[in-house]
C-alpha cells in the first residue's frame, strides 16, 4: 500500500513539475542581441565607411517585446545608438536592425594592455585581436527594463539587406 500512495505522490509531483515547467518555458522573454561589422553598398566614399549594425531579436513565441534603448556600454560615458528611431515592439522571430559607425566607438583599453615608455596605456585600435570586446559591449533595454548584453554575429552572408 505504502509503494502504491508513493507512486501516486511521484506522479502528482512529476505532472505539477513538468507543467510548470511547460508553462515557465512557454512564457519566457528571449531576446538576442547581435553585433556584426559591415558596409552599406551605397555609399560614395573612398574608403567607405564601416559601421557596426547591431540586430534585436525576439524568440519569445507568446510574449512582445519592446525595445527602448540600444547603447555601446564599454565606455564612460556611454554612446546611445540613434539611427533608428526607438521603442520598438518585436513580435515573435522580428529583427530590429540599427548601426553606428565604427569610428563613433572609442578605442578600448583592456586589462591586459600594454604600456608605452612613458608608462601610458595603448589603447586597442578597431580591427585588432580584441575585436570580441567591441561585439559584447552593446546593450539594449527592454520596457520590462531587463537589459540584454550583445554578442558576435558570426553567420552573416557577405551581403544584404538591413533589417527594418
Amino acid at each position: 500500500m505504502k509503494e502504491f500512495l508513493l507512486g501516486i505522490v511521484s506522479g502528482v509531483v512529476i505532472s505539477f513539475l513538468g507543467n510548470f515547467l511547460f508553462d515557465w518555458a512557454k512564457h519566457r522573454r528571449r531576446v538576442k542581441l547581435l553585433v556584426h561589422r559591415g558596409y552599406f553598398k551605397s555609399s560614395k566614399k573612398n574608403p567607405p565607411e564601416e559601421f557596426f549594425f547591431i540586430t534585436v531579436t525576439n524568440l519569445s513565441k507568446n510574449i512582445d517585446v519592446v525595445v527602448t534603448h540600444i547603447w555601446f556600454a564599454d565606455c564612460e560615458p556611454n554612446i546611445s545608438v540613434l539611427a533608428k528611431p526607438l521603442p520598438m515592439r518585436l513580435r515573435y522571430n522580428d529583427e530590429f536592425t540599427t548601426w553606428i559607425p565604427v569610428n563613433e566607438i572609442p578605442p578600448l583599453m583592456y586589462a591586459d594592455v600594454d604600456f608605452d615608455e612613458e608608462g601610458e596605456p595603448r589603447f586597442a585600435p578597431h580591427g585588432d585581436t580584441h575585436d570580441e570586446f567591441y561585439y559584447e559591449g552593446f546593450r539594449a533595454r527592454l520596457s520590462t527594463e531587463e537589459i540584454i548584453t550583445s554578442k558576435e554575429n558570426t553567420n552573416i552572408p557577405n551581403q544584404g539587406y538591413v533589417a527594418t
